[in-house]
């Protein structure tokens, strides 16, 4: 994860001679928002053990709410280039296995990189790509006893996803926008009971689809 954010750091760096010499759109330079939409939530469960293997899922959804920053430029007026930074609280519960486990979503922090095309001056077309870092709650009600268990786990993701921008002013900003998000798995492994020696994955992803306003500087 770190070599991927120093990746996009150096290239954007790299890059800012060639955007310093571009045309000037709505969506140039700066910019901060606020953001709010929807949110699926989906958690995959899968439990490992020495005599048998099975499955379990939860899912959730509701209103997601953050804010965000970033800066970029259109080269020759057309192909944009940008990084963005933002945070979100979530508020997902995600509660499995007969309603004894549960993995809720709290708040995340995310960086991505947007490359897109400016269409007719005012419009903007983009797709996205970055990490995201996320708060997760686990409750266990099972009775059992977990080793090396972490309540409260803090889970990197991969993020992929594309929105439109449309510049209502020379600096008031909309936007819609889709993004996905897979987090690494949360592990833990059982210590007794009829679930002694089963090893736990649960793999958490988020579906957002968010409108916001920004103002660009």
């Amino acid at each position: 994860m770190k070599r991927l954010l120093f990746t996009m750091f150096t290239l954007y760096l790299a890059l800012l001679p060639v955007l310093a010499h571009a045309g000037s759109t709505p969506f140039d330079g700066f910019y901060i928002g606020a953001k709010v939409g929807n949110e699926s939530y989906q958690i995959d469960v899968e439990y490992d053990g020495p005599s048998n293997d099975f499955e379990d899922d939860a899912d959730d959804s509701g209103f997601v709410a953050g804010a965000y920053l970033g800066g970029g430029r259109a080269i020759k007026d057309v192909f944009y280039l940008g990084w963005e930074v933002d945070a979100m609280t979530h508020n997902m519960e995600g509660t499995f296995s007969g309603g004894n486990e549960s993995l809720d979503m709290n708040w995340s922090l995310g960086l991505k990189a947007r490359l897109g095309g400016v269409i007719a001056d005012r419009n903007l077309l983009y797709g996205l790509a970055g990490v995201r870092f996320a708060s997760f709650d686990y409750r266990n009600d099972t009775g059992y006893i977990l080793d090396d268990e972490d309540e409260n786990p803090v889970l990197p993701g991969f993020t992929l996803g594309g929105g439109y921008e449309f510049a209502i002013t020379d600096h008031l900003i909309a936007r819609a926008e889709v993004a996905y998000t897979a987090y690494a798995a949360a592990k833990v492994e059982y210590l007794g009971g009829p679930r002694n020696g089963i090893e736990e994955e649960m793999s958490p992803s988020t579906m957002d689809y968010t409108v916001g306003l920004a103002w660009n500087f």
